[in-house]
């Protein structure tokens, strides 16, 4: 047993005294000067720094009026969650399969908060017990009034909470401002617990609605935006991106991946490895000619049909019924569905079908859209690669907008890191003012699902075959 007269002791404190005085100083709680200590002086002996706090030389008291973030208000709704069931509290459930964020964050703030270890552990594995009930039971609900209730009669481990340190659980008023926007269902939806009035909103929890490939693509698309904006890919996290207004009701709520794969964690795991099954799959022959071909090279007319282009036809609205502004609009819009659409790892290509292009038979892709992990990757062919055309390219608009010029390791104008709306805005607006490809009803693309063999219909043949049509509602025709 360590002594303050231990000469090892001693030696330890002439090295470190200066650092475990200046992090009380900072108001670190004992567990965060702990593992701070223990991640920058791996070599330092732990049990002495251990030792140095319990004397009360130095007070670990950690920060007062600790601000609450969205991961304490998430675990006082868990908790409300094994409140109102009365759940048992499952230690070994936490242990194993709670997110890392909520392990570090919410125990931090009850231990400064003045809450026992014992009670600390307790909260936490009824946060743990909550979250493994809400992985099989997705329906389970928290309306305003059970909450209200729970903060009126705190259990005993939570009525230890310093309130002058850390104003947790949090008021009812404070989650629904923060957390929600203003809406309670919001909030409940962004952390995996069903709404009171799901019936009337649109995002569904049932997990059985998900599939592999839709969950594959929609977490695709997640982790670009992690990477665009340097964030860890957290549950809270995708809780909020899930809901925004590009999102909403589109793409599977927390409570349904976590119904579908026992967790978030679980979750994350699987659709990484869906990925990078894709990624395997799409360095062989497995995925369509489409998406694997050469895309600067030029295509006959029978190529392009065996390439399987989609077809997008009029309901018989005429063009002269919409303004030209519109009808850029609507080419936008529909470019957008499509890019939705595109399965993760696969190509689309934006074609200009102008009278001139169709007599020389120069069927090269004016743009490529990559879907990659980073974002949309967007690729412009050079106007000296149609070998058929006389086209000029205004280079200084394409600087001027962020694409990057070609070089030795890459024949094309690229434009990278993009989401959707930026890659359908900067492909349609490349087209436009930097070749003047201004006929929006020459604009066509390929369909990368399409069956082989669609047919490929010339302007002036009676259908419109490009991806924009002059009515808000299009159809693809994918019939061979």
């Amino acid at each position: 047993m360590l002594t303050t007269s231990d000469s090892s002791y001693e030696d330890f404190l002439s090295s470190y005294s200066s650092v475990i005085g200046e992090m009380a100083a900072m108001g670190l709680a004992p567990s965060e000067a702990m593992s701070r200590f223990r991640t920058i002086f791996p070599d330092a002996p732990i049990d002495y720094l251990n030792h140095a706090i319990s004397t009360g030389e130095w007070i670990f008291v950690g920060r007062r009026e600790q601000p609450i973030n969205n991961v304490m208000m998430a675990s006082a709704l868990w908790y409300a969650v094994a409140y109102t069931l009365d759940l048992e509290p499952d230690y070994s459930y936490t242990v194993v399969n709670i997110d890392p964020t909520i392990m570090q964050d919410v125990p931090r703030m009850l231990e400064m908060a003045q809450v026992s270890p014992e009670s600390i552990a307790l909260v936490m594995s009824k946060i743990g017990a909550a979250l493994d009930y809400l992985s099989q039971h997705p329906y389970t609900m928290v309306d305003e009034a059970t909450y209200d209730e729970m903060l009126e009669n705190l259990p005993p481990e939570l009525a230890e909470v310093d309130q002058d340190a850390v104003a947790w659980p949090p008021s009812r008023q404070v989650i629904t401002d923060r957390l929600g926007n203003g809406s309670w269902s919001s909030a409940l939806l962004r952390i995996g617990i069903c709404p009171p009035d799901i019936d009337e909103i649109e995002p569904s929890v049932d997990p059985s609605s998900i599939s592999e490939r839709e969950f594959r693509n929609v977490l695709a698309d997640f982790l670009s935006y992690c990477i665009r904006y340097d964030r860890k890919p957290a549950v809270l996290l995708y809780g909020t991106w899930s809901t925004d207004r590009d999102h909403y009701g589109k793409v599977p709520t927390v409570s349904a991946i976590r119904a579908r794969f026992g967790s978030w964690h679980n979750g994350l795991q699987k659709g990484r490895k869906l990925i990078n099954d894709a990624v395997s799959m799409g360095a062989g022959k497995a995925l369509p000619v489409s998406s694997t071909k050469d895309w600067n090279t030029s295509l006959s007319i029978e190529e392009l049909a065996a390439e399987g282009i989609g077809v997008i036809e009029s309901a018989g609205t005429s063009a002269e019924d919409f303004s030209a502004s519109k009808r850029w609009e609507n080419l936008v819009n529909v470019m957008v569905s499509r890019l939705e659409e595109l399965p993760w790892m696969q190509t689309l290509r934006i074609y200009y079908l102008s009278p001139e292009v169709v007599e020389a038979e120069e069927y090269t892709p004016f743009v490529s859209v990559l879907r990659a992990p980073s974002g949309y990757l967007c690729q412009l062919t050079p106007a000296d690669a149609f070998e058929n055309l006389q086209l000029t390219q205004d280079t200084d608009y394409l600087f001027a907008h962020g694409w990057s010029a070609p070089d030795e390791s890459r024949p094309s104008w690229t434009h990278n890191f993009l989401n959707i709306h930026e890659a359908a805005h900067a492909v349609i607006n490349a087209m436009h003012f930097s070749y003047g490809a201004d006929q929006v009803d020459y604009y066509q693309s390929d369909d990368p699902v399409a069956a082989p063999g669609a047919d490929v219909i010339h302007p002036g043949t009676g259908s419109i075959p490009m991806i924009v049509v002059p009515e808000p509602t299009v159809s693809i025709d994918t019939e061979s």
